[in-house]
């Protein structure tokens, strides 16, 4: 198993393979991709007569602050489309978490796993850190097995494309 490069990333994708879609050049590294936020996110409340919402990034220009100790449900704009023979891991740039930001989620994608990536983020830094529609949150690792694996990925999160509804409840109602 090896992880690909950024060629290598590019190759698969320009011969035909759709592994990111939407697929923006600018965002290949040496050896990852970034992928940008979606704009629909989960925040939890932040006071105690406060309740959790959906946010639209596309709506809060100058971005969305997200206040110390609060918890955000994120996706990435773009969708993964793994053959079998690619696996991945995903996490957050060193630039949000330089901000605060802890992240928590499934770092790891199966074989043939299919949709947006989703994240919990917790601001545990001192100030409010806003977050922008279209920002580059994620960085994304690619790794070729020797051989194809015999069945994909088929969980739970098999394309998805929104929050689960047990998210919505957790993030939204969260320490209420």
């Amino acid at each position: 198993m090896s992880v690909l490069t950024g060629r290598q990333i590019r190759e698969l994708v320009f011969s035909g393979q759709t592994l990111i879609d939407p697929f923006d050049d600018c965002l290949v590294e040496p050896a990852t991709c970034d992928l940008r936020l979606f704009h629909k996110v989960l925040a939890s409340p932040v006071g105690e007569t406060q309740t959790g919402k959906v946010v639209d990034l596309r709506d809060f220009p100058d971005g969305y602050k997200v206040l110390p100790g609060q918890m955000i449900a994120v996706l990435s704009l773009e969708r993964i489309n793994l053959p079998l023979n690619i696996v991945g891991r995903f996490g957050i740039r060193s630039s949000l978490a330089r901000k605060g930001f802890n992240a928590f989620g499934g770092l790891q994608l199966d074989p043939g796993f299919r949709g947006r990536l989703m994240m919990n983020l917790v601001n545990v830094g001192p100030s409010p850190v806003p977050i922008f529609n279209e920002y580059r949150a994620f960085s994304v690792e690619f790794s070729k097995l020797d051989e194809e694996v015999e069945q994909g990925y088929c969980g739970p999160f098999q394309d998805q494309d929104d929050f689960p509804a047990d998210q919505y409840n957790y993030i939204l109602s969260a320490g209420t």
